[in-house]
């Protein structure tokens, strides 16, 4: 008897399989439904995906980059769809589908991630159109916050501070055992170097830490550097909280500062009439 190939034995299998679509419709709040266009229940990610009477059509696209649609035609009893039947939920409600052979339930392909847009009743069935999440790329942000700090980054165009200026060059003479405490040689100023950064760039590779705690000669990093610096030189810039006693007091540069310091900590719209 001849003995079928490997090849012969994948493309069996492949016929074989039970593909499955899988569909998780969820808000931040009270949606959190799973759901299969199968016959059977699967269990997948820790989850029990019910059967139900969903399907899809193709995901829309074009070459203008457009965003993707996608539209879901499910029994018009969905609990989902009944949030929709008098108005739109007040929150996001995200649809993610997969695709998922159930005879291998290993992984799982991610087909498609959007927000429910629309929702169209009609007979017994909705339709749910989905629009991809890459919309949101296209929607206007505040770039600004009004906060007390700064929203400037230090030395950055807006900033106008020029690092270069404020650094101190050090030689590292010792570092702790898991690498983060580093005691260096000569003196800094107490707790300018927080939230700055300390460089090596002796050798032929160059390295920067972000610096979280200094007092005195003694600097503690964020992470390890991937070489010993002990016996290096190093650099070491300071760093700016965003508060402006900071940009005052270190940097004389409230000319640029961009924080609203004098917000009141009670909002007096909220206090309550005596």
């Amino acid at each position: 008897m001849k003995t079928p190939s490997a090849a012969y034995d994948n493309k069996e299998n492949a016929i074989k399989r039970q593909p499955a679509e899988l569909f998780h419709i969820y808000d931040s709040s009270s949606i959190d439904e799973y759901y299969t266009n199968g016959d059977v229940a699967v269990v997948y990610g820790g989850h029990t995906w019910n059967p139900a009477v969903i399907k899809r059509e193709q995901i829309e696209y074009n070459s203008d980059l457009n965003n993707s649609q996608l539209t879901i035609t499910v029994d018009y009893l969905n609990p989902v769809v009944f949030y929709y039947i008098s108005y739109n939920p007040p929150r996001t409600v995200w649809v993610e589908v997969y695709k998922l052979h159930r005879d291998l339930p290993l992984e799982t392909d991610i087909l498609f991630v959007g927000v429910i847009s629309q929702v169209e009743i009609s007979g017994n069935s909705a339709k749910v159109l989905v629009s991809g999440f890459e919309g949101f790329f296209e929607k206007s942000v505040c770039p600004k916050r009004f906060q007390r700090q700064c929203q400037h980054q230090l030395g950055d165009s807006k900033c106008t501070i020029d690092l270069e200026s404020y650094k101190y060059s050090l030689t590292c003479n010792s570092v702790s055992t898991d690498g983060l405490t580093l005691t260096m040689s000569g003196s800094t100023t107490e707790n300018i170097l927080v939230l700055g950064f300390i460089k090596n760039e002796t050798d032929d590779w160059t390295e920067s830490r972000m610096i979280v705690y200094n007092v005195g000669t003694s600097v503690k990093i964020r992470y390890p550097f991937g070489e010993s610096i002990v016996g290096k030189a190093c650099t070491l810039y300071y760093g700016c909280s965003g508060d402006i006693t900071v940009c005052r007091d270190s940097f004389n540069n409230l000319d640029h500062f961009l924080g609203f310091p004098y917000i009141p900590i009670d909002n007096p719209a909220r206090r309550l009439l005596v």
